[in-house]
């Protein structure tokens, strides 16, 4: 049996059933570094479906009714679909690395190699699929991506557990309480957290137009990032799966703005 998985839903219980899950989101990400995200959302607004409306899920669409082939972002008639209503969960499995960046940064050490790391700066919110070289070009100018909360929000460390309620209790806490949903203080509170824990130089905050949630507060963040810790925090208006909401040149020129004030911070 397929199903289709959508937000942090725990997928643990499915598997326990041999139910094989389908990550909708995840086929979008593959279809936009494929280069095939943005057609995909044309043929979904051709059908009627707002420009508006999550790029994802338009991407889904197109590719469900063009039956584009899996490696190109292809999704398949799922039997079930199951949900939460918390905020989407796209790429929980980068969270695996979260305890060797701690270990670096412990020991002050970089994921550059020859000193090359200049910046250390927190990114929050999804990549934008499209543009994978936009982490390359930020590495380039020696910007390391030290934290990334959406990460930490939906793939938390699970406790081991011994019986089957004291893990559904457990799973539900953290359905509940992801730091993605807190409101503003607290989210301002733990933001300030991970800057002095991960020493980091800057944060860049994507408002995504495909997932205004995720977005809400963020002039109000970046405010409080700027006034009480005293770093540069830059916020990118774009998308995360639609290739039009991505301005090249404007966004080369505000990042070079970004680091020239990281610059600055440090002499």
């Amino acid at each position: 049996m397929i199903i289709k998985n959508e937000k942090p839903f725990p997928i643990e219980m499915m598997w326990i059933y041999d139910i094989f899950p389908d990550h909708p989101e995840n086929m979008s990400t593959v279809a936009a570094a494929r280069k095939q995200s943005q057609r995909l959302i044309e043929h979904a607004e051709s059908m009627g479906f707002s420009r508006d409306l999550c790029s994802y899920c338009k991407t889904n669409i197109g590719a469900y009714d063009t039956k584009i082939k899996k490696t190109l972002g292809g999704i398949s008639k799922p039997d079930i679909v199951v949900c939460t209503n918390a905020i989407c969960d796209t790429h929980w499995k980068w969270f695996q690395i979260m305890a060797d960046i701690k270990n670096l940064t412990a020991k002050g050490e970089g994921t550059m190699p020859g000193g090359n790391e200049k910046y250390r700066v927190m990114w929050e919110g999804i990549l934008f699929w499209y543009r994978m070289r936009f982490m390359y070009d930020l590495a380039q100018s020696g910007v390391v991506i030290a934290f990334e909360p959406y990460t930490y929000s939906f793939a938390p460390e699970k406790k081991k557990c011994f019986t089957m309620e004291e893990t559904l209790r457990d799973v539900a806490k953290l359905i509940m309480d992801t730091p993605y949903a807190y409101n503003l203080e607290r989210r301002i509170e733990n933001f300030e957290k991970w800057i002095d824990e991960y020493k980091l130089d800057g944060v860049i905050l994507h408002e995504n137009m495909s997932c205004r949630p995720s977005s809400a507060g963020m002039v109000d963040l970046a405010e409080a990032i700027m006034r009480d810790k005293g770093i540069p925090a830059l916020i990118l208006q774009c998308d995360m799966n639609d290739p039009r909401a991505y301005s090249e040149g404007q966004i080369k020129t505000r990042v070079e703005g970004f680091i020239e004030l990281m610059e600055a911070n440090k002499k």
